[in-house]
């Protein structure tokens, strides 16, 4: 490079030999090359040291991760308890962990009311609420609103129960004292009104009287026991007129539309005056030869045997009882006759079965026979296998050996 004079700024003042016309050229020192691959790679020229502090602070000591700044944080807490007394307290969880949904309440509900204080605060340090903007008191009509949708969580008893986990052991605990104060206060009413009664006679007064009430309540079972009573009732008046008709019990066996079309005929007959004429001149005779028989039962009485009388007396009850079972034969009958085709499809349904049975064991047979046949058909195939795979085994052998045999010969193989 050339040698140039020192540089001066322009504007300067009126130096000699100074070409103002040309650019202004300023010159630097050269800058020794520094190998940072060395050692001495932290090492700095000491041209370069004018502008560069040197001042060295340890890890160690520039991290607080372990420093105690407790000293100043009590002071503030103790403040803050201090100004904050006469308060509720609520638990609010930090803000890294999950909060309970009870916390999450708590701290909305805390948030919300130190909010209300601050703006109340602020309303009264600008001069209350007769300067307050329409800002302001829109604001305060939605914090009112979030004050009232917490407060209906906790009227929901879904949400109540949500929010507060153990509301439902709380509110049985209360409704069980509530139910046992009750009831101590019932049994001492009770205590001082036999006191009273006991000491002095019972007034009538014009008002109303106090004293123990009675409630009376109507059980079904009552009215069921009434009803009961009204059917047996309706029974035997029926069995009066039944006796009175000639009727018998048996006959209730009989479906009860024929039963009431049978005591409809006889009332029918009974009540018309041609019948009842023609039941008398068809009973006069009967009664005549029932006289006559009693005549002839009185002069035989003494020749014929008690046993005989006991057999005639035994004819006449199976005649008796015949007369009942009479009446129910017809119904019995064509119950059988409604029933034939369905025995005789159980018949032949029998006789399928049996059939179907025989050929179950047929077949039984046919495949325990199949089974046998198919493990000798493969104990066979084995063997046949294993004697194959020997024959083949002997067949590579002596074409080996005869391949050896030519080779040593010198010919060539196949």
């Amino acid at each position: 490079m050339e040698d140039a004079p020192p540089p001066t700024p322009r504007g300067g003042g009126r130096l000699l030999n100074i070409d103002r016309s040309g650019p202004d050229v300023f010159e630097t020192p050269d800058v020794p090359d520094i190998n940072y691959s060395n050692d001495q790679s932290n090492q700095v020229p000491e041209h370069l040291k004018e502008n560069i502090d040197g001042d060295r602070v340890a890890l160690s000591e520039a991290a607080a991760f372990e420093t105690d700044y407790s000293e100043s944080l009590v002071t503030v807490r103790r403040n803050r308890q201090r100004e904050e007394k006469g308060r509720d307290e609520y638990e609010v969880g930090s803000i890294e962990r999950n909060e309970t949904p009870l916390q999450k309440f708590n701290r909305l509900q805390y948030e919300i009311t130190s909010f209300v204080e601050e703006i109340n605060n602020r309303k009264a340090k600008e001069g209350g609420e007769e300067k307050a903007s329409k800002g302001s008191s829109a604001l305060s009509t939605e914090i009112k609103l979030l004050q009232q949708q917490l407060a209906g969580l906790l009227k929901d008893d879904q949400a109540a129960r949500i929010i507060d986990a153990k509301n439902d052991a709380r509110q049985s605990e209360t409704l069980q004292n509530a139910m046992s104060e009750k009831l101590i206060q019932q049994l001492s009413s009770v205590v001082t009104n036999i006191n009273t009664s006991d000491a002095k006679p019972v007034q009538e007064q014009s008002g109303q009287a106090s004293g123990l009430t009675y409630e009376l309540y109507c059980t079904p079972q009552h009215n069921k026991a009434k009803e009961i009573s009204k059917v047996a009732d309706l029974e035997k008046r029926i069995s009066d007129l039944e006796k009175l008709l000639g009727a018998r019990s048996s006959a209730m066996n009989q479906p009860i539309l024929d039963v009431v079309q049978q005591m409809k005929e006889r009332l029918t007959v009974l009540s018309t005056p041609e019948s009842l004429e023609n039941l008398t001149k068809s009973l006069k005779p009967v009664t005549q030869e029932m006289e006559s028989i009693l005549d002839k039962r009185k002069s035989y009485s003494n020749v014929a045997p008690a046993i005989h009388e006991q057999k005639i007396n035994e004819l006449f009850d199976l005649t008796k009882k015949w007369d009942t079972f009479s009446q129910q034969l017809p119904s019995i009958v064509q119950r059988l006759q409604s029933l034939k085709a369905l025995h005789e499809q159980s018949v032949s349904f029998v006789g399928s079965v049996s059939q179907i049975e025989a050929q179950q064991e047929e077949i039984k047979n046919l495949v325990k026979y199949n089974n046998e046949l198919s493990n000798k058909l493969d104990e066979n195939f084995r063997g046949n296998m294993e004697t194959i795979q020997k024959n083949v085994a002997s067949l590579e052998k002596r074409y080996e050996d005869m391949r050896k045999k030519l080779e040593a010969v010198g010919m060539e193989t196949f």
